[in-house]
């Protein structure tokens, strides 16, 4: 088993663990630090809904604030769920800063889609102000 699969295998079971509810906000005493940005992997850009792609001048950009990411997985919970939403193109989420910033086509969905598919997993998301 190479290097690549192997991490490969921890995040998706980080993911699946958060998913599940792993990460328990009552037992957590203090927050774990995030992989440095050059660290962590370069965002993809996701292929539009029916297999085309979507033009970048139609798509929006939109940041969000997310509660109850207490642990280093709840990210990956947290753009799973948003990046699932029909019309997003890509999300970007920061651990420390709480924040998402989501790239999306708004002919497709809302802000207020894109909120509630994070707020549906426990991970409660409102558009940034400032």
């Amino acid at each position: 088993m190479n290097v690549q699969s192997v991490f490969a295998t921890a995040v998706a079971a980080l993911a699946a663990a958060a998913l599940a509810g792993g990460c328990d906000s009552s037992t957590q005493t203090s927050q774990a630090e995030a992989p440095p940005a050059s660290e962590a992997p370069a965002p993809t850009p996701a292929a539009a809904p029916g297999g085309g792609t979507t033009s970048t001048a139609a798509l929006q950009r939109a940041s969000f604030t997310v509660e109850n990411m207490y642990c280093p997985s709840c990210p990956l919970a947290v753009k799973k769920a948003m990046s699932q939403v029909s019309g997003v193109n890509s999300v970007e989420v920061d651990y420390q800063a709480r924040r998402a910033t989501v790239l999306f086509d708004p002919a497709k969905t809302t802000v207020e889609q894109i909120a509630a598919a994070s707020t549906g997993i426990g991970y409660p998301a409102r558009v940034a102000t400032g």
